[in-house]
């Protein structure tokens, strides 16, 4: 099945906002393989899509002159927000070494309309990855 008709791709990539930044940082904030990577990537990406579907997901962008993550794993960090409503989902994809899509989305697909409270959350590490305080 094609989606691109719910996808957005701008002219001109742009910064990430304060609320992606306290995402990303969210989910990079306990330690795991490959942690350090990721966030030393988060500083170089740009945001150059979004989901017209009504979720609050966006494509980003990283130069591949950086250190790629060492894992072959799509999504090895996520959280599960817990709504007044409906959980909501937040998974940081990586495709290929380098991160490619923070993906926001209620557990029913239903569009996010409310600012998104997440002080009630669990952070989900791939338990593959999870190790000691001092990650690569």
């Amino acid at each position: 099945m094609d989606y691109s008709h719910l996808q957005e791709w701008f002219e001109k990539e742009r910064e990430l906002n304060e609320f992606e930044i306290e995402i990303l940082t969210l989910l990079l904030s306990k330690p795991f393989k490959g942690r350090n990577i990721l966030k030393e990537q988060i500083v170089k990406t740009k945001v150059n899509g979004r989901c017209k579907c009504g979720c609050l997901s966006i494509n980003l962008t990283v130069p591949h002159d950086i250190n790629k993550f060492p894992h072959h794993i799509r999504v090895p960090v996520e959280i599960n927000v817990k709504e007044r409503n409906e959980p909501v989902m937040i998974l940081l994809h990586v495709v290929d070494g380098y991160i490619n899509e923070l993906e926001i989305l209620r557990a029913d697909s239903e569009p996010i309309i409310e600012k998104l409270d997440i002080t009630n959350y669990e952070l989900i590490i791939r338990r593959e990855l999870e190790e000691e305080s001092n990650s690569t």
